[in-house]
């Protein structure tokens, strides 16, 4: 489209941006509602709540960018997708953006928790997948959608909460077959039995699932990587740069939490996380060379550190 706003998401290196109006997202709050809050998952689903801004007055702007996963990674390092590693590039475009557009002269608001994939569907960027990622026509589910509110009357072509119901996927059941923990079945995604939620709120990872997690340290990306949607969606090989932070044995060690957080952000790890995954990962894939490592964590401060270690051992003895 040729609207400014849209010509500078453009401009900063997004694939493709529309706008969407800001009524509340109340068919996706049944959603929402059924994932605990507090300590697992925060979310609004009413912009207003986060602008203050009238209805007529708001428009939400979705963009998308590539998020390719990676091709076979190395041994002896953790495992994380593509998606992860690509944030902090996006995260830049997303500001020079946000930018752009308050240069413009428009009141923005950025870096909040409304649903992005509910609000790219609504403009319609995408579709709805069965495991719960929005499939874009190029670029499959493998895209990462930033969002900003700018506070304007809606464009002509910003479309409504009625284009909230988006066509679904064809339901094919490759997901469901694919997901190591079950979290996938054909009434959509269960987020409190997926992987993903157990790399980001550690503590609740229920050790049923201790195996299943194989060597990922962050995120999972396995119901992707078996949808036909992705079929056309090549593979890159990660960077040298990328893998490096992710040497077992460095995790274990203490890692490098700037080099770390410098590709994936804070807000998917920290040293306790990393540490929980390399301990998994290292039992998972027979590192029985790493032993000594993974006994100095029984005594640790932390409990899921202490858990993990103790059953990383039987696991390896």
């Amino acid at each position: 489209m040729s609207h400014p706003i849209a010509t500078a998401a453009l401009a900063a290196g997004f694939l493709d941006v529309k706008p969407a109006t800001g009524h509340p997202f109340d068919f996706w709050r049944k959603t929402l509602d059924s994932i605990p809050f507090g300590e697992i998952f925060t979310m609004e689903h009413r912009p207003e709540a986060i602008s203050g801004w009238p209805v007529n007055e708001t428009t939400i702007w979705s963009a998308t960018a590539a998020a390719p996963p990676f091709a076979t990674w190395p041994d002896g390092y953790g495992e994380v997708p593509g998606y992860y590693t690509a944030i902090g590039e996006i995260k830049n475009k997303e500001a020079a953006w946000v930018q752009a557009v308050k240069d413009m002269g428009c009141e923005v608001r950025d870096n909040f928790r409304l649903p992005a994939r509910a609000a790219a569907i609504r403009a319609g960027l995408g579709i709805s997948g069965l495991s719960g990622p929005m499939i874009t026509p190029l670029h499959g589910s493998f895209v990462y959608i930033a969002m900003i509110l700018v506070r304007m009357t809606p464009p002509e072509e910003a479309r409504g909460p009625e284009h909230d119901r988006s066509p679904a996927c064809e339901r094919c059941g490759r997901c469901i077959e694919v997901c190591p923990t079950g979290a996938i079945t054909g009434e959509g995604l269960d987020q409190m039995k997926c992987l993903r939620k157990d790399v980001l709120h550690s503590d609740d990872m229920p050790e049923e699932h201790y195996s299943q997690m194989g060597r990922r340290v962050v995120g999972c990306d396995t119901c992707q990587r078996a949808c036909p949607r992705n079929r056309e969606i090549t593979p890159v090989p990660p960077p040298a740069e990328i893998i490096a932070p992710f040497k077992l044995e460095e995790l274990l060690a203490g890692p490098d939490m700037d080099a770390i957080v410098s590709r994936i952000t804070q807000v998917y790890s920290n040293k306790t996380k990393l540490q929980m995954q390399a301990i998994l990962a290292a039992a998972n894939t027979g590192r029985t060379d790493l032993l000594p490592q993974i006994r100095k964590f029984t005594d640790n401060e932390e409990e899921i550190l202490r858990r993990v270690s103790l059953w990383a051992i039987k696991k390896l003895a």
